[in-house]
């Protein structure tokens, strides 16, 4: 192993990979890792899925669409406005 890294000007830990992935490609090594066509499979699901959200204009995007309704999420400022009165409200009441 030693030598081949040498040869190849790679580390030893990049030869063994190297190994290992050839061993799941050739199905002679079954360690739960993925094929180098899985691996690529999910490379491109996972770019598409990136593109999609891109698309959508992030991952909360298509919710109010499903629903029929656009979701609006109160900003933490309004909400902290309002406890402020409320508040302010109920030592004025006392």
């Amino acid at each position: 192993m030693d030598q081949v890294a040498k040869d190849f000007d790679l580390t030893e830990t990049a030869v063994l990979e190297r190994v290992k992935q050839a061993g799941r490609d050739t199905e002679t090594r079954s360690d739960g890792g993925l094929t180098s066509t899985e691996r690529q499979e999910l490379t491109e699901l996972r770019r598409g899925n990136r593109r999609l959200r891109e698309d959508r204009g992030g991952p909360q995007a298509g919710r109010g669409f499903l629903r029929g309704k656009e979701t609006r999420w109160p900003s933490t400022h309004s909400s902290r406005r309002r406890r402020r009165q409320s508040s302010a409200s109920a030592l004025a009441a006392c």
